[in-house]
């Protein structure tokens, strides 16, 4: 998989994510697609059309026997009020995205009131599926989820059948994702919380270390500080409490270290090769944080979340350069739902902030983070 990209109700981006876990195997069946999609959004769908682009289909003798790789997925909320039209528009820019030539769309139905809900959920899957076709794709199936159940659309014989969705247990690219430690949270609320701060007297020693500040920390004493608090971020322990251990005063120097684009771009180039290249590493402040750090750092979700958290412990006026760098590591490493999160708060933070808008627009289009060669 290569991308994944969600968009709420209100036409808002709310996902965007590339997962080099699912690089490590191809999806088998349709009811494996439906099982995966929750950890490619990094919780579980509501009320949603999900667009799974794919490529390299081999479709099998029977239809919605899918065995392909995913070059991305996008996710709508179900519209309300029946209408299809803002769907049609959030979905637009998934659609122009390159390497796919096949689709499958999903609609996860939740309402109580299931006539309803059957009714808005058909007419946005034949509505998706005709914008589908006019963009030269091939619509390889429709389906429906309700709890642990789908049901296969315009299959005849089999419009009314509710078949049970497969154990995790038994869908193998499960275990890619749960390697990579992407778990499904029980809903994006459930994301969203690693931007509360949890140790109040880090919180107001943070703000006493900035306020305090006379003068600008050195360039050696940013260095260190930034090194010393990513070194606790890629803990290789994943139960590590790192809030609970990091030094308020780091933290403030790393929180304002990151304000130095050259660091931060050195940090990220590291971390996630691409963004920059070794040859705008120039600064010698730059070039002494790459020193400091591990020279193959590994980065998945846990290390995106706590960077978030740490973040959300310092005052809002500095935190956005943490909040995007967080962002960016999440967008790049796969946990989608974690990259706009953050990335929305370090724009709430800062609106100019250059990185987190890359990552904004990033996620509007559909983009694959860049990767170095």
């Amino acid at each position: 998989m290569e991308s994944v990209a969600t968009w709420t109700g209100t036409g808002q981006p709310a996902l965007m994510t590339r997962s080099s876990s699912a690089d490590l195997s191809s999806i088998q069946g349709l009811d494996h697609a439906i099982v995966a999609l929750p950890y490619q959004f990094g919780f579980w769908p509501t009320d949603s059309l999900v667009l799974i682009c794919l490529r390299m289909i081999d479709a099998g003798e029977q239809r919605g026997a899918v065995r392909g790789s995913v070059v991305f997925t996008a996710r709508v909320d179900l519209p309300l009020d029946g209408g299809t039209a803002e769907l049609k528009a959030a979905l637009a820019p998934a659609l122009r995205r390159p390497n796919g030539d096949t689709v499958i769309l999903v609609a996860f139905e939740d309402s109580p009131d299931f006539a309803h809900s059957a009714q808005g959920s058909q007419r946005a899957l034949a509505s998706v599926a005709s914008s589908v076709r006019e963009a030269g794709l091939e619509v390889l199936a429709l389906a429906r989820v309700r709890g642990e159940r789908w049901q296969a659309v315009d299959v005849p014989g089999r419009n009314d059948v509710w078949i049970p969705l497969p154990a995790t247990s038994d869908v193998p690219i499960i275990a890619d994702y749960v390697f990579a430690g992407r778990v499904p949270a029980a809903d994006r609320r459930d994301i969203e919380s690693v931007l509360r701060p949890t140790h109040p007297n880090l919180t107001k020693q943070v703000k006493a270390v900035i306020d305090g500040q006379t003068s600008v920390p050195s360039s050696a004493q940013t260095v260190c500080s930034v090194a010393t608090v990513l070194s606790q971020i890629l803990s290789s322990d994943p139960t590590a409490d790192v809030i609970s251990a990091v030094d308020p005063v780091e933290l403030a120097h790393c929180a304002l270290g990151l304000h130095d684009v050259h660091l931060r771009d050195a940090l990220l180039d590291r971390l996630c090769p691409g963004l920059t290249g070794a040859h705008a590493i120039t600064t010698e402040r730059a070039r002494a944080l790459q020193d400091l750090l591990p020279t193959t750092p590994s980065v998945a979700s846990v290390e995106c979340r706590r960077l978030a958290a740490l973040g959300s412990h310092v005052p809002q006026l500095w935190s956005s350069p943490m909040f995007a760098t967080a962002g960016y590591l999440a967008w790049y490493c796969g946990d989608g739902a974690l990259a706009l999160i953050t990335t929305q708060a370090a724009l709430r933070a800062d609106p100019d902030c250059s990185l987190a808008r890359l990552v904004d627009h990033a996620l509007w289009q559909a983009m694959p983070p860049p990767r170095a060669a």
